[in-house]
């Protein structure tokens, strides 16, 4: 009798054994359940912390690389006003047609400014022409023999026939001064007296008016000054063929500029000829 009852307890304790097994088997899952998901939800947060630090090193490279694509604009170039063309994202700034109008105001000022100043100008001289008086500030000029002279106040006493010759002793201002010495007797009876003028010196006029028996007296201007004040200068040095016929008083009465040597004669006695009838 004795052994069947420990098969008894045996079996007992065995079915025991495997209740408590089976519940602590059913109770094992749901604690690895539970601790599973602590790591889950860490690794959720690495993810997004990953993410988050790979979008910002991305849009880091994307700045990087749009910086290196732009490209670069000197200031040199812009402070020198280079001719380069702007770049896209570089500013265009218009002018403004409004500033226009004042520099153009600005200009037209000063160009009158410019125009009200020039008749003022020191020294300009005054247009002389027919009709007109001789001026009465016109510089000393030199004669043959070295003394000084003034135009303004040898017509006071006399008109005046003055023949403007490019230099002495060349063959038209010979021809030229040769026919005023032979005709001198028309003038002078008329109350004319005759000169000629250049910028010879007043040796080299000397030679030349011994040399052809000029009767009249050869005026000196080698500065130009009562020449070009005539009109009969050309520029930069030198003198255009011409005479003046100029009545007691000052009055002009003929200008004849750039004529030939023959003519010059004819016409200065025609006029001197008109002017006592």
């Amino acid at each position: 009798m004795i052994p069947v009852k420990r098969v008894t307890r045996s079996a007992s304790a065995a079915a025991a054994i495997a209740g408590t097994t089976a519940s602590s088997i059913e109770s094992a899952p749901k604690k690895a359940k539970t601790e599973t998901k602590k790591p889950v939800e860490t690794k959720a947060v690495k993810n997004n912390k990953t993410t988050s630090t790979k979008t910002k090193s991305d849009t880091q490279t994307r700045k990087t690389r749009t910086a290196k694509a732009e490209p670069k604009v000197e200031k040199s170039s812009v402070d020198k006003g280079s001719a380069e063309s702007p770049t896209p994202d570089s500013p265009v700034i218009a002018k403004t047609p409004e500033s226009q109008p004042n520099k153009t105001r600005a200009a037209r000022s000063t160009s009158g400014a410019k125009k009200t100043e020039e008749p003022s100008e020191p020294g300009k001289p005054e247009i002389i022409a027919e009709g007109s008086y001789l001026p009465d500030d016109l510089d000393s000029v030199l004669t043959d023999a070295g003394e000084e002279v003034k135009l303004q106040e040898l017509v006071k006493s006399n008109g005046l026939v003055i023949f403007f010759y490019p230099r002495a002793n060349t063959p038209g201002c010979t021809m030229q001064a040769c026919g005023f010495r032979d005709r001198l007797p028309e003038a002078t009876s008329e109350g004319y007296k005759v000169y000629g003028m250049s910028a010879d010196s007043p040796k080299a006029q000397t030679t030349w008016k011994n040399k052809h028996k000029l009767g009249y007296t050869l005026l000196c201007d080698p500065e130009y000054k009562v020449l070009k004040r005539l009109g009969v200068m050309k520029q930069p040095k030198g003198i255009k063929r011409s005479h003046i016929v100029i009545e007691k008083g000052g009055k002009i009465k003929s200008l004849k500029i750039q004529i030939g040597p023959k003519p010059s004669v004819e016409q200065a006695l025609a006029t001197v000829t008109e002017s006592s009838e």
